[in-house]
């Protein structure tokens, strides 16, 4: 049985997308490509981390795992030339696609499933007019074309719903679009408010709202696991969503466990929580992370300053989510601004 190292690279091929959605996390869509030349010495760079950091042996079995991104990845004029690449390695690289689904027809579906892919994951934010609204128009019934076609040749899919103060109530559409289509798993994420989605009408969950919308994600978690046919299940496994999901509590994996690669070689946390840490071009993959690795975790007296300071919970939820409280704050280790338990009108509402 092989085995894996624990640790996510997420490649963001390009900015170019054909879409142009609201809350975007992305400032603009300059067009910038990763370059060509360069493609090779990524592959090299992210085994030479596992190597070194891991100690990464494939011949006894392990395997490494990459998200391929953008902008829209599809879009960016070398995708099928690395998903290639990575087919040709893959006794020790997997791969999975971040995509809005808008493009994928019935030949990109065969060649993905040809070359391997773990996984393709689609964003859907709501019903038909939800979604549309924040994509644009027409952009649903192709995201919804695209995930059929992966459906039909044996792809694993997932559903990615971010939710905003709009949205969050549309989730349970989200889920039984899901289940009918056959779509494996789907999580959710709050909105950061970054990139255009920083100037957008959209505004990121209260502590409230929150709490309702995990509410929600229960509601209909449960109710899938009583559904006997059903194939599709909802994971809640992200920040702060332990305390309704029953699951193992979530910390931030960033620099631990987590690195983001933008197209111009800049190497980040996370491509939520966009601290430039270095650039690949200039420092290896392996120096810019341990380089990081002390810098990413905040301090005692940090904490002890917060609300977090004195919650029972701290230690497995390490703050929450990081990325949401540096968007609004600047502030890194400040309190997630989603958690009920930092807000006292709202302890009422912790459910374990």
């Amino acid at each position: 049985m092989k085995r894996s190292r624990k640790f996510l690279f997420q490649w963001h091929l390009n900015e170019k997308c054909n879409l142009s959605c609201s809350h975007c996390y992305q400032e603009n869509q300059s067009g910038f490509d990763f370059p060509k030349s360069k493609i090779f010495y990524i592959f090299d760079q992210f085994k030479l981390l596992l190597e070194k950091e891991f100690s990464f042996n494939p011949t006894a079995g392990d395997f490494a795992h990459i998200n391929l991104t953008g902008g829209e990845p599809i879009v960016y004029d070398s995708f099928f030339e690395i998903v290639l690449e990575i087919a040709k390695n893959k006794d020790w690289l997997k791969f999975g696609l971040l995509t809005n689904g808008t493009l994928i027809d019935d030949s990109i579906a065969v060649f993905l499933k040809k070359a391997g892919v773990a996984f393709v994951q689609v964003s859907i934010d709501g019903g038909e007019t939800v979604h549309d609204g924040i994509r644009g128009a027409g952009a649903f019934k192709s995201a919804i074309s695209g995930l059929e076609k992966l459906s039909e040749h044996g792809i694993f899919t997932m559903i990615s719903f971010t939710a905003n103060s709009s949205n969050y109530r549309e989730f349970p559409r989200v889920v039984e679009v899901a289940k009918k289509i056959g779509v494996k798993k789907v999580w959710a994420d709050r909105m950061v408010p970054m990139g255009q989605g920083a100037s957008s009408n959209f505004q990121t969950l209260s502590s409230l709202e929150t709490s309702d919308f995990f509410d929600i994600m229960r509601s209909e978690k449960r109710r899938l696991e009583k559904s006997f046919f059903s194939q599709t299940f909802v994971s809640m496994h992200r920040a702060l969503q332990f305390h309704y999901g029953g699951l193992p509590p979530y910390s931030c994996s960033a620099v631990r466990e987590l690195l983001a690669l933008m197209p111009d070689g800049t190497v980040f946390p996370c491509r939520r929580y966009p601290i430039p840490m270095g650039n690949i071009f200039t420092t290896n993959l392996y120096e810019l992370r341990n380089s990081w690795l002390n810098q990413i975790e905040p301090r005692k007296e940090d904490i002890e300053a917060t609300p977090c300071g004195v919650c029972r919970f701290y230690k497995f939820c390490k703050g929450g989510a990081r990325c949401i409280s540096f968007a609004i704050s600047k502030k890194a280790f400040s309190p997630d601004p989603g958690c009920w338990i930092a807000n006292p009108k709202m302890e009422e509402k912790h459910v374990l």
